[in-house]
């Protein structure tokens, strides 16, 4: 990527009196607004409100390069099985065809009343997994007084219980994280107050600055398009495409700065640095920012409280966020590092480890959606059973990108797996045993009633399938599949 020429200029400070910029929040959470006192020396209060506000901006040309999704290969066509009700190899769920995530969210299924919602995705109750059925049953309980009310008010509803459950769940292990954290050097150990005092503030919803980073930004801008790419609308994947091409524009690099800033005398070094990544940052936002104003996404909640939330971060403007479990680790683990006392180290990121996950606990889920728009909530519902190509030997392990290693499994299970080999996997997962024997029988039914033929596969892709699966597992428990109803 060449590298970009970056002006720094200096602005006369102004003090800036208390703007409302009209976000709505949470009833519980406090509006973001700017100090009586706050100073702000490069931005004046029409740039911010320009910003933050939602009027419709003039859009400009962008030289944003659009990226091609990514392929399996002949996975594809193994995917084509999806419309057929095939089991997963590690939970045994019948799972849910991306193409019927796809059209729910294209529909705006989601976006009805709860009513409509509950009798557009009752029949796939039984292929979500263990957490989301539970919390789709708890919408249904709920919408039994309250049939016109839409996913997000229900789920609103349910927070505030949720919230306390989920504070009590929290509670011991962030206790067991302060004692072991009393081991540490007196400076780590700082360190580490300095951070809690900030997860604290998050936990309680109140108003904090929190500096932006673009490494978390692009992540979550990449979550959202995941999310995207299934409505399988073009204009909207192109629009995404590009706003995710301009994020890698912005920088928490202070190279970026241009050398010829320091000779000013009255500024140190580190200041202008400051200064001109926050300029260069805030202009790359403000781009996306009109970008999105005039795209068939200028709609969606989530990528507007995202870009909201950025600049925010950019301009040290107060807010209310909320806890990460992943930030919470990611940011720990960089306190972690720096001790020589690897076993402390270890022992303190497993005990953050153990913290709940949306995937775990009703009440995560619940905390991690509340404020959600309503499409994606439902998103978030349906996302972890869809079915997805596995790799059953790892790539980053040096497994081929071909179909005989290659198998369909849920999002979720197929994610938690990551880079694990397949006989830790039947050791974690002992009932892959079984569910591998579900899989390969409706294969073989699939094969039999014509289906491979129609999608283009041949019963070799079953026989390989079963060797695999004899050769990656443990020879002191080998798993057989049982393929007689082949022949």
């Amino acid at each position: 990527m060449a590298k970009k020429s970056i002006q720094v200029y200096f602005i006369i400070i102004v003090r800036i009196t208390p703007v409302n910029f009209n976000r709505v929040l949470p009833n519980y959470q406090q509006k973001s607004v700017l100090p009586e006192k706050y100073d702000l020396e490069i931005f004046d209060r029409d740039i911010i409100q320009k910003d933050l506000n939602t009027e419709p901006i003039k859009v400009y040309a962008s030289n944003a390069l659009a990226f091609g999704s990514s392929h399996y290969g002949d996975g594809n066509v193994l995917k084509e099985l999806l419309a057929y009700k095939i089991p997963d190899i590690y939970s045994g769920i019948i799972m849910i065809n991306p193409k019927e995530l796809e059209y729910l969210l294209a529909s705006k299924a989601f976006s009805q009343p709860i009513v409509s919602v509950i009798a557009s995705i009752q029949h796939l109750e039984k292929s979500m997994l263990p957490t989301e059925k539970k919390v789709f049953r708890l919408i249904k309980n709920a919408a039994k007084n309250a049939p016109q009310k839409y996913l997000d008010q229900i789920i609103s509803k349910l927070y505030p219980e949720h919230y306390e459950l989920l504070m009590a769940q929290q509670r011991p292990i962030f206790d067991e994280l302060r004692r072991l954290a009393k081991q540490m050097p007196l400076e780590q150990q700082e360190e580490f107050n300095r951070f809690m005092q900030v997860i604290d503030t998050k936990l309680n919803n109140k108003m904090q600055v929190v500096p932006f980073s673009a490494k978390e930004f692009r992540y979550k801008l990449q979550r959202i398009e995941e999310r995207i790419s299934r409505k399988k609308v073009k204009s909207e994947q192109k629009a995404m495409q590009q706003l995710v091409a301009v994020s890698y524009e912005l920088s928490d690099s202070k190279s970026l700065i241009s050398q010829a800033t320091a000779k000013n005398s009255k500024k140190t070094k580190r200041e202008l640095v400051a200064r001109g990544l926050l300029v260069y940052n805030a202009n790359i936002l403000r781009k996306m920012s009109e970008m999105l104003v005039n795209s068939p996404l200028k709609d969606d909640k989530e990528l507007n409280d995202l870009l909201y939330n950025a600049k925010a971060g950019v301009y040290g403007i107060p807010m209310a966020y909320r806890f990460g479990r992943k930030s919470f680790i990611h940011n720990l683990q960089k306190i972690t590092d720096k001790l020589q006392d690897q076993k402390l180290a270890h022992k303190m990121i497993q005990t953050a480890r153990q913290l709940p996950t949306s995937r775990e606990s009703v009440s995560a889920f619940i905390v991690k959606t509340a404020f959600c728009s309503p499409e994606k909530i439902g998103y978030e519902l349906l996302y972890p059973s869809l079915g997805t190509i596995e790799h059953l030997q790892p790539t980053k392990s040096g497994g081929p990108n071909t179909l005989d290693n290659m198998a369909l499994a849920s999002k979720a299970l197929n994610n938690e797996r990551a880079h694990r080999t397949f006989e830790r996997q039947l050791t974690l997962y002992p009932e892959t045993y079984e569910n591998c024997q579900k899989y390969a029988d409706r294969l073989i039914q699939l094969y039999k009633s014509g289906v491979f033929r129609k999608v283009g596969l041949s019963k070799w892709y079953i026989i390989n399938f079963a060797r695999k699966m004899s050769k990656m597992s443990p020879k002191s428990k080998p798993l057989i599949l049982d393929l007689k109803k082949l022949h």
